[in-house]
């Protein structure tokens, strides 16, 4: 049975998980080009209608399928078209995953490993900067989880068939919200666990009631997607985006096959120092929880470390599992029992971080970037490792758990206070306000236009079209929209400058162009 104390530190964490999911939801404009192109296709969405195809900038877009847009754009509708109501549905999908990962974990362990698996979960960089953005991946690892620990609470209860349905259902949603990594995550952890367990028993998971359940939930609108598009919704969505996706870099987005290792070691810090031990244990002494996390985390990192395009929110779905793993150990360090390589290890990355952030400030500045809160963000990462050598010294007699969970709050509130948005005004300031002032001069009526540059967010707080003229016909159709601004990069501006254009405002990263016979 739990005890008062742990009861209240459960709720002192819920209450603190609930804080950071609205903390700054709405504090920072939207960063390109993720966040910005999701919010304005969702945007598009509710101004036409059409619920079935996604847009952006009124083109059919097949990036990703439905769910997600549906979900924003039924935010957008509720609480307005804003950054808050834009990033919501990542924040309620955090808070669901966290209830979630707690939940199971008590279930299946204990109460303090719950605790500390919801918290190493939730303390995370990764887990709390895509719960604060306008995309699919939390909402995405959400139905992943969920798919998958329905199907181990299957494996432990088999007579509650809701666990083995809950795994189709799962399954489902993460199909459309992502498309077949929906699919291959959840059943290919599934065999390999089972595997590994040998209790693998292909009979007994083709359910097929559970199918019929993920037909019910998933095929639908694909049906008909395909129906109303064809072809072209077909090589888009599973041949460019998910095949070629694979196989070759999209969009520049590449890396070496070690490129997740340091995207390890900073968005699951410090708990990452916690996972080689948990693993190694977890195969040698075959417990079910840890083998199912271990199997989890392994395959989704090396199944992105493998694919040629990467992006660091591609293995947020792997950071579940992490969680689970590191909360083993933090319960086992609770209970007094030793860890002093990891804590060494703690202590180095502690003070390499904190030595970066104490440098980044002038080296920032002497590129003319200002960002806000590094230094004490430095000095957040120095205090986790002198919790760790306070530990070691008294002879594990220090609550390192709790000084290293407080001092993971103090960071990432900074982070979310100081620095997120600090680099947001570094990064879109300039092409945020732009974008305001060319639309109260360019009015409804107005022509707003991009040139040589990808920034969607330009579309969002416009509001509308945005044109991208590259031939002499489409220049000659934009200046007789009476009044045109053209946001273009400094390097360009002679190009639009030479169609007729002048210079409306100049900055370091972008610079706005009217066209002169609008002029007042």
């Amino acid at each position: 049975m739990p005890t008062i104390m742990q009861n209240r530190r459960t709720a002192v964490l819920a209450a603190f998980a609930v804080f950071l999911a609205l903390f700054q939801l709405g504090g920072f404009t939207l960063f390109d080009v993720d966040e910005a192109v999701f919010s304005e296709a969702s945007r598009e969405m509710l101004e036409t209608g059409d619920w079935l195809t996604p847009t952006y900038n009124y083109e059919n877009r097949y990036d990703k399928p439905i769910f997600f847009y549906w979900l924003q754009a039924s935010s957008l509708k509720l609480f307005g078209v804003n950054e808050l109501a834009a990033r919501l549905p990542s924040a309620i999908a955090g808070l669901a995953l966290l209830g979630l990962i707690y939940a199971y974990v008590r279930h299946v362990a204990s109460e303090i490993t719950a605790f500390w698996s919801a918290a190493a979960l939730l303390l995370s960089l990764e887990f709390i900067t895509y719960s604060h953005a306008a995309v699919t991946d939390m909402t995405l690892s959400l139905f992943i989880t969920a798919s998958i620990l329905s199907f181990h609470l299957s494996t432990l209860e088999p007579e509650k068939r809701r666990y083995l349905l809950g795994f189709y259902a799962g399954s489902a949603l993460a199909f459309l919200t992502k498309g077949l990594i929906g699919i291959i995550f959840p059943w290919t952890i599934a065999i390999l666990y089972s595997a590994a367990k040998r209790r693998f028993n292909l009979r007994r998971l083709l359910d097929p009631a559970g199918i019929a359940l993920f037909l019910a939930i998933g095929l639908p609108w694909y049906v008909l997607e395909f129906s109303a598009n064809g072809m072209e919704f077909f090589n888009a969505l599973f041949l460019k985006h998910h095949v070629s996706r694979f196989l070759k870099p999209n969009s520049g987005h590449s890396g070496s096959v070690f490129y997740y290792v340091p995207v390890l070691v900073a968005g699951f810090f410090p708990w990452i120092a916690l996972l080689p031990r948990a693993i190694w244990r977890a195969f040698r002494d075959g417990g079910d929880t840890r083998v199912l996390a271990s199997v989890w985390f392994v395959f989704v990192v090396v199944f992105f470390s493998f694919s040629n395009t990467k992006l660091p929110n591609y293995i947020l779905s792997a950071f579940p599992a992490a969680a689970i793993l590191a909360g083993s150990r933090l319960a086992a360090l609770e209970k007094g029992e030793s860890a002093r390589p990891e804590m060494y290890a703690i202590i180095a990355l502690s003070l390499a971080f904190g030595a970066a952030f104490t440098v980044a400030p002038s080296m920032l500045a002497e590129k003319g970037a200002i960002i806000d809160g590094l230094l004490p963000v430095a000095a957040a990462f120095i205090a986790v490792s002198l919790a760790c050598a306070a530990w070691l010294l008294s002879g594990r007699r220090f609550p390192v758990t709790n000084a290293i969970g407080g001092a993971m709050c103090l960071l990432i509130v900074l982070v979310l206070w100081r620095v997120l948005p600090s680099a947001n005004r570094e990064l879109q300031g300039e092409l945020h306000d732009y974008t305001i002032a060319a639309s109260a001069w360019l009015g409804r009526d107005g022509q707003l236009a991009t040139y040589g540059i990808n920034n969607p967010s330009v579309a969002f707080y416009r509001g509308g079209k945005v044109l991208k003229p590259g031939s002499a016909q489409n220049w000659q159709k934009l200046k007789e929209r009476g009044r045109a601004v053209v946001i273009t990069s400094p390097s360009r501006a002679d190009e639009v400058a030479a169609q007729g254009f002048e210079v409306f405002s100049k900055g370091r990263r972008f610079t706005a162009l009217r066209h002169s016979s609008a002029l007042p």
